[in-house]
């Protein structure tokens, strides 16, 4: 994300709409958690069943993937009783106003 920063200066700067910054902005972000969600807990699941003595790949990345399955549904639920928790004790504002406001200020 640190190198988009130059293109948004100079399109700011310039006037110069090449690309949408926003939707710019958006993928890098969702590219960086989808690596943090995705790959780093795989990469890692991996390189574990190599030190358990494991050998075969097919072996190795099947048990990597459910891994990192068990990973994705314990994160999702405990994001979203966060999100259900935040939105009943804050009523003011709603979730997607929240997103929103986060989105507009990026």
């Amino acid at each position: 994300s640190i190198l988009l920063i130059p293109v948004d200066i100079f399109t700011t700067a310039n006037d110069v709409q090449v690309v949408q910054m926003e939707a710019l902005y958006g993928l890098t972000y969702l590219t960086l958690a989808a690596c943090i969600c995705i790959l780093v807990p795989f990469a890692y699941f991996y390189v574990e069943e190599t030190d358990a003595g494991e050998e075969d790949c097919t072996a190795k990345s099947s048990t990597a993937c459910k891994s990192t399955f068990v990973i994705l549904v314990v994160l999702s639920i405990i994001l979203g009783a966060i999100l259900v928790i935040g939105e009943r004790e804050s009523s003011h504002v709603s979730t997607q106003e929240a997103a929103t406001i986060w989105m507009n200020a990026l």
